[in-house]
């Protein structure tokens, strides 16, 4: 099965579900993957894009230094399927001796842990093509460049999505929700990690 190489486009959010979304597209950036992820995640992926240090270890950051230690390498992340609106993904790990792992993970976690250690992002061609949109057609704000809507596009919208929209005064309302989860992602302050807790 022929792979394709991703690079990670912009974080998102939905504006149908109102969930984060980490846009993935090809080097051509011919076809483009959104994929819904939580919140946390959205923000480990956030702190890796912006190289932010942080005082303790994130869980991603353990997961990159346990790796490490152990003598081993994450050559690459794969994108495999879907199944019900669900991504699954692997971690594939090279030990010094050349002995290869694969790692059941979510796409999410996969792509933080990749963003630490540097490591490419593959999905499935046929995922890609099944699951991807072609080009970028995302909506942009004027008031804000760096949040994405995910759910229209550039042509008409057909007659079931405009059944669908929400009153204006609703949209409005998820428009300012989304802003505030951006900013909030934005102004993430690394001390916002430290605990008292040494547990």
């Amino acid at each position: 099965m022929a792979l394709h190489k991703l690079q990670v486009y912009k974080l998102g959010i939905d504006l149908i579900a109102h969930d984060p979304v980490v846009i993935l597209t090809d080097e051509g950036q011919t076809h483009s993957l959104p994929i819904t992820i939580g919140v946390f995640e959205a923000t480990a992926i956030a702190l890796a894009m912006e190289g932010t240090e942080v005082p303790r270890p994130t869980s991603h950051d353990l997961i990159k230094t346990v790796i490490d230690s152990l003598g081993a390498t994450l050559r690459e992340v794969v994108i495999t399927k879907v199944v019900r609106s669900t991504f699954y993904a692997k971690l594939v790990l090279v030990r010094e001796d050349g002995t290869e792992l694969e790692i059941d993970a979510r796409p999410s976690d996969s792509i933080a842990i990749a963003l630490r250690a540097n490591a490419p992002i593959y999905a499935e061609e046929e995922l890609l093509y099944a699951e991807g949109i072609k080009g970028i057609t995302f909506d942009v704000p004027a008031s804000d460049e760096d949040v994405f809507y995910i759910g229209q596009t550039s042509g008409p919208r057909p007659p079931e999505a405009e059944e669908s929209a929400p009153p204006e005064e609703e949209s409005d309302s998820l428009v300012d929700d989304d802003l505030a989860l951006e900013q909030f992602i934005q102004n993430l302050n690394p001390n916002d990690f430290e605990s008292g807790d040494e547990g």
